[in-house]
């Protein structure tokens, strides 16, 4: 049986990475891109990205990563389950809802909820409406269950999930992913909170971690 192909947003709205982002730091994405890939070998897998604590970059590793994986012609979803604190909308410009919590709601079907971008092998999830529950929504049969039907149409589903050290949505998250990036800002994470937050992913799938905030002689950026 033909793979099914993910359907096309139509939608006249078209989320755009920030160009600048991409200007500076997009050979780093390229190479993250290649060890990723490298370490999956194979396509229509889900990519987990998150970090030990809030703010230390892990929305816009997330962001730039689906960016440069859509960039070889691998169709990508981005999906944002970061369902308390979403931010894949804001740093894209476009709309928080509908999105991923409506579709397992059953308040909006898929095609109403995906947001085009500049590429044509990019779409968009947003978080969707604030849910009363996010960990039950996270937890429910639901979840893996569309996750993998995404991963069966797309060559890769990234999924921004929240930080490991204030709440459980990621290791409910962990559990569905075939790889996990950890994100961690050289400058401010504290080495034992990192340390905590890592051994939580000690049975899980961690491909790596993307270390951010640090200074070189060259310039400022992401390394893994």
């Amino acid at each position: 049986m033909a793979e099914q192909a993910a359907p096309r947003p139509a939608k006249s709205r078209r989320g755009r990475l920030p160009a600048d982002l991409w200007a500076h730091f997009g050979e780093e994405f390229r190479s993250l891109r290649t060890r990723v890939a490298t370490r999956l070998e194979a396509r229509h897998k889900i990519i987990l990205v998150t970090s030990a604590l809030p703010q230390e970059g892990k929305t816009t590793v997330s962001s730039a990563l689906a960016r440069s994986l859509a960039q070889m012609e691998w169709r990508t979803v981005l999906v944002d389950c970061d369902l308390r604190k979403p931010g894949v909308h804001g740093l894209f410009g476009v709309d928080r809802a509908p999105g991923i919590t409506d579709i397992l709601e059953g308040r909006a079907r898929e095609e109403d909820c995906l947001d085009a971008t500049d590429s044509s092998f990019l779409d968009l999830i947003p978080a969707g409406t604030p849910s009363e529950g996010p960990a039950e929504l996270l937890q429910a049969d639901a979840m893996p269950k569309y996750l993998r039907d995404l991963a069966s149409r797309y060559e890769y589903v990234v999924v921004d999930s929240p930080p490991l050290t204030s709440i459980t949505d990621t290791h409910l998250l962990a559990a569905y992913a075939d790889g996990i990036l950890f994100v961690v800002n050289g400058r401010v994470s504290p080495r034992d909170l990192v340390r905590g937050a890592r051994e939580q992913l000690a049975d899980r799938p961690v491909l790596g971690v993307v270390l951010n905030g640090i200074s070189t002689p060259k310039k400022y950026g992401y390394y893994y």
